[in-house]
């Protein structure tokens, strides 16, 4: 038997114990687990040994990519979560059209635990579903395979439980993978192999396209990116003649079937066109529209029949707002921000200037897309994409920062060469900089000087004295502007640029206070309750609230302590913790703002004060 016939042997043996788990032999269903551990693991080692066969650097490199996706479905197998969050629209009208021949989802929303507001009927008399059909329509062939499998007996064939979930997801996998191996045939199209295969692992394994392949397959996003890679391959290698452009054309409406945000992508192909073959003729724009149409036009009457109309935006008018968008907070905010979930990303975003100006139409065209995506996402009134994986909605932005990264690894390789000292130094520099962390967690007296220290909290510790100071860094170029128009600390901006403001808040400190800490305390106290201490005679902490409203202040702490209180600038209160620990302070809605409060703390003696607890309570 050959590499290549073993090598689909296993994967197709992976795919069914992971799939056919509930119908398995109780042998395996007691280690299954095991088995699919094991299966991965082989199938890794064949890879790696059909790698070496491969004649070209190019063959090669995919193999190597291939070599991960193993490991990337027993990933998916072993993790519990199936069809959930916005998974349960797009899983719908696949059942219903496939099971029960309609669609109507009231019986699909009520299995897999939609909000109430889908259950509202439209002016149409169905009920209303935003999302776009185009997974269904991949995932067709998925559920399709699993549904003859429950016909043929080896379970219910309802269209629900686990053997369908597992099959799209793995149609989503497989969809998620195709758009790697897309991406980099892509970027190798501009540069070496070798930085094209690092620049699409990056993108790969250090985004959220690996989350939504793995912990939410059901949901668009890794089909969507795939789409999109696949439309920027074609459209380098050239779209010429009718026959080019129809392809062109039904590619563009495969990028809108999966998310039609992502249709700002589409003009690309025309300007890449025009750079490379000419500028097309008007007949091959008109086979390429109509193209576009006739593939994107199940998502039309798809509207159409749920809303009665072939154009719109299901969400309702109030989905998006132009006139403010948050262009900040989309990319920088911890609140899913773009660049501060996925720090790889600043690589692309340093290394699109120079592929701009190597390749000034398909990166400017891409640029100006990428643009018009940020403008979208930061308009939309959930910018933050609700219970998300980072910034999931630019999924089609992935590949134009692959091609920046690849500018940025070419750029640090050619540094490494000049300046191999510097790089080993470099990558010896974390041992300095673990030293001088561990040099201020003992002087902070979080490490007992004669006991063992957890390395754990010991490197907790660390990193909270270097995030005190300098924030979180993917974010410094919008926390550095907040810092200097109003003087907060850098590691404030995780609470103002996540823009979410709170009626109550409830600060337990050394826990949960990250968010809200200023200046001025030290590393916390570890015994029966974890309680901070101010350091010096200035402390500070920061909190987002709803709107003016007179609010409670409820301290704990050790007794003992006199602070003055000053909140936003203006004196509030004395503060003592009394022989309970305890203390509160009523603060008028006149002095609370709307947005971020600060609450400084001034101490009077030489005793610091010392709390595990502040509460603030809004009456109601």
């Amino acid at each position: 038997m050959t590499l290549s016939r073993l090598l689909t042997l296993l994967f197709c043996a992976l795919v069914a114990v992971g799939v056919l788990r509930p119908s398995l032999p109780e042998a395996i269903r007691d280690h299954w687990s095991g088995w699919v551990v094991a299966l991965a693991a082989v199938t890794l080692g064949v890879v790696l040994l059909w790698a070496r066969s491969r004649e070209s650097r190019e063959e090669r490199f995919e193999a190597y990519l291939l070599a991960v996706l193993p490991l990337v479905l027993a990933a998916l197998y072993l993790q519990p979560q199936r069809v959930a969050s916005d998974g349960i629209f797009y899983y719908a009208p696949l059942h219903s059209l496939v099971v029960d021949g309609d669609l109507d989802f009231e019986n699909e929303y009520r299995v897999l635990g939609a909000p109430a507001a889908y259950f509202q009927r439209t002016k149409t008399g169905r009920l209303p579903n935003n999302f776009s059909i185009g997974p269904a329509l991949l995932w067709l062939p998925w559920f399709v395979l699993a549904h003859l499998l429950g016909e043929l007996g080896l379970y219910r064939p309802t269209g629900f439980g686990y053997p369908y979930f597992t099959a799209i997801a793995t149609g989503s996998v497989a969809a998620g993978f195709v758009g790697v191996v897309c991406l980099f045939r892509f970027v190798r199209a501009y540069f070496p192999s070798g930085i094209a295969f690092v620049s699409t692992l990056l993108v790969w394994l250090a985004t959220f396209h690996i989350w939504y392949m793995v912990f939410e397959p059901s949901m668009s996003h890794a089909m969507a990116m795939a789409s999109v890679a696949a439309f920027l391959l074609f459209t380098h290698e050239g779209a010429s003649g009718v026959k080019g452009f129809v392809l062109l054309g039904a590619l563009s409406g495969v990028v809108a079937l999966m998310r039609w945000q992502n249709v700002v992508f589409v003009p690309v192909a025309l300007a890449v066109s025009w750079s490379v073959h000419g500028r097309p003729r008007v007949r091959e724009i008109a086979a390429a529209g109509a193209a576009f149409f006739l593939v994107f036009s199940p998502q039309l009457l798809y509207w159409k029949a749920l809303y009665g109309s072939f154009f719109l935006i299901p969400q309702g008018g109030g989905y998006i707002d132009w006139t403010t968008p948050e262009l900040e907070a989309v990319l920088f905010s911890s609140r899913h921000g773009l660049l501060s979930w996925a720090p790889v990303l600043w690589l692309g975003l340093l290394g699109l200037p120079g592929y701009i100006r190597r390749q000034p139409v398909l990166g400017g065209s891409l640029l100006v897309s990428m643009l018009v995506a940020w403008y979208v996402n930061a308009s939309v009134y959930d910018w933050w994409a609700g219970a998300s994986f980072g910034s999931r909605r630019f999924d089609a932005a992935l590949p134009l920062f692959a091609l920046g990264i690849a500018v940025s690894l070419r750029w640090i390789v050619w540094q490494v060469e000049r300046r191999p000292l510097v790089a080993t130094a470099a990558l010896l520099g974390p041992f300095v900089v673990w030293n001088a962390m561990l040099m201020g967690v003992y002087f902070g007296g979080a490490i007992p000087p004669d006991r063992p220290a957890s390395f754990r909290q010991a490197a907790a510790d660390g990193i909270e004295l270097v995030y005190n100071r300098t924030g979180y860094p993917p974010s410094w170029p919008a926390a550095l502007r907040r810092a200097l128009a109003s003087g907060t600390p850098l590691a404030t901006y995780d609470l103002e640029g996540a823009l979410v403001l709170s009626n109550n808040v409830d600060i337990r400190m050394g826990d949960n206070d990250a968010l809200y800490l200023g200046r001025g305390w030290t590393l916390p106290s570890r015994g029966r309750v974890t309680t901070r201490s101010t350091r010096g005679v200035e402390a500070e902490i920061f909190v987002a609230l709803v709107e003016p409203a007179p609010y409670r202040l409820l301290f704990e702490g050790a007794p003992g302590g006199g602070a003055q209180l000053v909140l936003n600038g203006r004196p509030l209160s004395e503060l003592t913790l009394g022989a309970e620990g305890r203390a509160e302070v009523l603060v008028p809605a006149a002095r609370i703002l709307q947005g971020v409060n600060r609450l400084t703390f001034y101490i009077k003696s030489s005793e610091a004060l010392t709390l595990s607890r502040i509460s603030w309570r809004r009456p109601g």
